[in-house]
This record gives structure tokens, C-alpha cells and sequence, in this order.
């Protein structure tokens, strides 16, 4: 009962708006969180979190976050409805790290379109396999009700700004049922 207690307690004093910890290889953690309007990313690699990168500021939301193979991380979020992506360009090292080799940032990538359906964006998630990055999102309508949903893929090997365009998941068939 005081173990549960307890927990609670440091969950709460610790937590920020709109979080995501992701634990990498070899005792590595990443963590990218929404504060006052800002998305921020840190690392841990014992138990002391690093100095605060700041990804993107004014009006950011729904931060979610992968690790692919090599040690790429694949950042996405929500911006003003619009769905945002950033990299880094180089793989992230234990060793990198505890020498404060500086990690350089891809540029911020637009992944909704221009098309209006897939703007206002929700439920954000990348996730990786393999060599491939998936991010997927929901479209909501003027009443905030989820309307379509949206995926959009890159591989790993490309350059981060070159991605296949958006497919509309809500327009496949289930093809599980027709198997029955």
C-alpha cells in the first residue's frame, strides 16, 4: 500500500503535460514531453536526465516517439492540427552521450498534407520495424469526432524529408472478416 503511495507521489511530481519515455539499448532512456506550449526531448544514461533540448514551441501537443534499428529516434507530434516529425541524423550512442558529442536534428518535417483531410490531426503514434517508420494519426471533424485514419511511411535509409504519401486506412476493407 505505501510502495503504491509512494509511486503515485513521484509519478505525479515528476510527470508534464503530454509525455513519452521510450527505453533504448544499453541503459539508454529518451523522454519527450509538452510544457507550457513546448516540446522538449532529454536522454538519461545513469540516473540523471540531460539538459533540455527544445523540438518545437507554440501550440505543440501529443508527442510520441520510436527508436529504429541503429540508434535513430523518430519524434512526431501535433502543431495547430497539422502532424510534425523530426530525426536524429546521426545514431545515438552511449558513448556519444557521455562524451557531450552534440546530436544534430533533422529539420521538422510537415507529415499531414496540404489535403484537407488529413489535417486536424489526433492520436499521433510512430512506430518502427525494421528499417521503416510508420506514423499514424486519426483526422477529426468540425465536432472533434474522429473522422478518418491516416498512415504514412519512410524508410529509415532515405532522407528524413522523403516520405511515401499519406494512405487512408478508413478506405481499406477488413480483410480478416472475408477470410471467415
Amino acid at each position: 500500500m505505501l510502495y503504491v503511495l509512494l509511486f503515485t507521489i513521484l509519478s505525479f511530481s515528476l510527470s508534464f503535460s503530454d509525455t513519452v519515455e521510450v527505453k533504448g539499448t544499453r541503459g539508454l532512456y529518451y523522454r519527450a514531453f509538452v510544457n507550457q506550449d513546448t516540446l522538449y526531448f532529454q536522454y538519461k544514461t545513469g540516473s540523471k536526465w540531460s539538459d533540455l533540448l527544445v523540438i518545437d514551441n507554440g501550440d505543440v501537443a501529443s508527442p510520441s516517439m520510436a527508436i529504429s534499428s541503429g540508434g535513430y529516434l523518430h519524434i512526431v507530434w501535433c502543431k495547430r492540427g497539422g502532424v510534425y516529425y523530426k530525426t536524429n541524423l546521426e545514431p545515438i550512442t552511449k558513448n556519444s552521450l557521455k562524451n557531450k558529442i552534440n546530436t544534430q536534428w533533422s529539420s521538422k518535417v510537415k507529415i499531414s498534407t496540404p489535403m484537407s483531410q488529413t489535417e486536424h490531426a489526433s492520436d499521433i503514434f510512430v512506430e518502427t520495424l525494421a528499417d521503416t517508420v510508420f506514423i499514424e494519426w486519426h483526422s477529426l471533424d468540425e465536432l472533434g469526432k474522429i473522422k478518418e485514419k491516416w498512415r504514412r511511411k519512410r524508410w529509415v535509409l532515405r532522407p528524413y524529408y522523403e516520405w511515401y504519401q499519406p494512405v487512408n486506412f478508413t478506405l481499406l476493407k477488413d480483410t480478416e472478416t472475408k477470410l471467415k
